[in-house]
């Protein structure tokens, strides 16, 4: 006997017309998808920054518990922060007949004098120990002090654990005990993150 065929069915392809009602729901799939996802990315970046300017703040307060040093947190236009550590300074050691002394932690927030950085082997009353540039092209940020728009906003912590503010050039007799809520505001597409600041110093991140 011969052994029976099995009988194929003819093989069937897709025709143009399918495969152009395809390529039509994939490009509206993607134009709607896109745009999302995108907007996703930068609320996640301008999350993390939000995020960051927090943990300059608690940084900072840790750090002036921690070394006995004052520390200050500067926040300024377009998102810019610096980080600011009260020090001895050469003149300051030279007279107290400790010359080598002059990167030691002081401990004044609103007695130092925070605009004397120094320059090469000369060592200031502050130095520089951190930075944040916010990438305003993406979010926009703003500063309030007790709910009223600032330019700018110093805050410097003691290592006693207070807090003290000034919304001018942070000089001696420009400082106030900080008894308001400092505000940073980060927005973008729509979403907005504060950063708050209270006057026990410790900082935090909310919607």
């Amino acid at each position: 006997m011969r052994p029976h065929r099995r009988l194929r069915a003819p093989s069937r392809g897709f025709t143009l017309i399918e495969l152009m009602v395809v390529v039509v729901i994939i490009a509206i799939l993607a134009t709607i998808a896109v745009p999302l996802f995108v907007a996703r990315i930068r609320q996640s970046a301008v999350q993390r920054t939000a995020g960051a300017m927090a943990e300059i703040y608690r940084g900072a307060r840790t750090r002036a518990l921690g070394r006995g040093a004052a520390v200050m947190v500067t926040a300024g236009p377009n998102g810019a922060f610096t980080v600011l550590e009260g020090v001895k300074g050469d003149v300051v050691a030279a007279n107290e007949e400790a010359v080598a002394c002059g990167a030691l932690p002081t401990r004044g927030c609103i007695t130092n004098d925070w605009g004397n950085l120094g320059g090469g082997a000369v060592i200031g009353t502050a130095r520089n120990i951190g930075s944040l540039t916010a990438n305003t092209t993406d979010y926009a940020t703003a500063i309030a002090v007790g709910g009223v728009a600032q330019p700018t906003a110093h805050v410097c912590f003691s290592p006693g654990g207070r807090a003290f503010i000034s919304t001018t050039t942070p000089t001696v007799g420009a400082w106030a005990p900080l008894t308001a809520v400092v505000t940073i505001t980060v927005t973008a597409d729509g979403r907005t993150y504060n950063v708050v600041v209270l006057p026990n110093g410790m900082a935090r991140l909310g919607l």
